[in-house]
């Protein structure tokens, strides 16, 4: 019901913008067609946008569209950001030369520590960074790979 308010009120904003260049008298009245035809019309590309998303509109409302299933996101494999900081100590530690990265410590005290030292108040979860841990050497490991098979071509 509300996409049908929206397919309704989107086909009357080309109105308001022929009404708007009106009435600054910007253009002429085309006798053939008794249209206005804007002399220069900086709603343009509005007007493109509009005329867009007021296509997109009427295809959600065909009947063979079913909105249901185009709500449900997908997950998304955005990163949290503690799983961001911990890839960036796994990537110094590497640079350091910490191989494997629990060679001194167990990894989950290294990152215990720098939750406290940026104040993130919930500590990381032992199961959450064994899979960061995992996902990035194997990044690590595909893209020393492809470094090898790029240098390789050459």
């Amino acid at each position: 019901m509300k996409l049908g308010t929206v397919y309704r009120l989107m086909q009357r904003l080309p109105n308001a913008r022929n009404a708007f260049n009106v009435a600054r008298d910007e253009g002429v009245l085309d006798d053939d067609n008794e249209d206005y035809v804007p002399a220069r019309d900086g709603w343009e590309h509005l007007h493109l946008a509009i005329d867009d998303g007021w296509s997109r509109v009427g295809h959600l409302l065909s009947p063979d569209v079913k909105l249901g299933e185009l709500l449900e996101q997908p997950p998304t494999n955005q990163k949290n950001p503690e799983r961001v900081l911990w890839e960036a100590i796994f990537a110094l530690l590497r640079e350091c030369g910490i191989e494997p990265l629990e060679r001194y410590q167990p990894l989950i005290y290294t990152l215990k520590a720098a939750h406290l030292l940026f104040g993130i108040k919930k500590p990381p979860n032992s199961g959450s960074v064994g899979y960061a841990k995992s996902e990035f050497l194997k990044q690590q490991a595909s893209s020393a790979n492809s470094k090898a098979l790029g240098e390789g071509g050459k």
